[in-house]
Parts: C-alpha cells; sequence; structure tokens
C-alpha cells in the first residue's frame, strides 16, 4: 500500500511542477492552450502507471535485499510506468516496437530512480 501510494505522491508532485510550469509561462505571455480533455485523459495514465509501479516496488520491496534485485525491481517499475501510459492512445496505438523502446526507456528510468535512491540510503547509513 505505501507503494502505491508512494506512486501517487510522486504523480502529484510531478504534476504540480507542470501546472507551476504552466501558470509561470501563462505569466510570461507566453501563448499556451488551455488543458483540454486528451490532457487530462493522459495525466489519469500517468498518474495510474506511477501507482501501479509504485504497488510493484512496494510488493516486492520485502526482497530488495542486494543491488541486484532493487536495481531489477526498478527497471520493471519504469518499464510498468510508461507501458501503461502508452496506453493513453488506446490500444491501437501500441505497438510491438513501441512496447520495445517504452520498457528501455523505463528501465533506464527506473535504474536512475534506484541509483538515486540508493546514494540517499547510504548518504543516511554511512557513519559520520
Amino acid at each position: 500500500m505505501t507503494g502505491a501510494l508512494s506512486g501517487l505522491a510522486l504523480a502529484l508532485i510531478l504534476i504540480a511542477v507542470g501546472l507551476i510550469k504552466y501558470i509561470l509561462l501563462r505569466r510570461r505571455g507566453a501563448a499556451l492552450g488551455g488543458i483540454s480533455s486528451e490532457d487530462v485523459r493522459v495525466l489519469l495514465f500517468y498518474v495510474a502507471g506511477l501507482i501501479l509501479a509504485g504497488a510493484f516496488v512496494g510488493a516486492l520491496r520485502p526482497v530488495l535485499n542486494s543491488r541486484r534485485k532493487t536495481y531489477s525491481v526498478f527497471a520493471g517499475a519504469g518499464a510498468i510506468a510508461m507501458n501503461v501510459l502508452s496506453l493513453s492512445g488506446g490500444m491501437a496505438s501500441v505497438d510491438g516496437f513501441l512496447i520495445a523502446v517504452l520498457s528501455i526507456s523505463g528501465a533506464i528510468l527506473g535504474l536512475a530512480l534506484a541509483f538515486g535512491l540508493r546514494m540517499v540510503h547510504w548518504a543516511k547509513t554511512a557513519p559520520p
């Protein structure tokens, strides 16, 4: 459950950053269109993907006792998040090549997140 909540929190933080950027650009006079229903639909898939990825990591957290397992689980979570996001255009828009590209790019992002989290954990547990 905490993994899914972490995924939701990450999604909300990323959406808030995007909204702040949108507001700042509008204030500077940039010609931006309003947020459409399609934008909202993509955001919902984005949130769902991060919640599923967080739940995946949370469910496997008890077995994350080595670097290899941690990186593998986070790579899988990244692939899950990216592939769920690809479904926002419907099943007809998804093909094998897109699944491969999104799985690889999601895995790379998951590996980067795992590396960052391990560095934070290492910094907290390192002797003074």
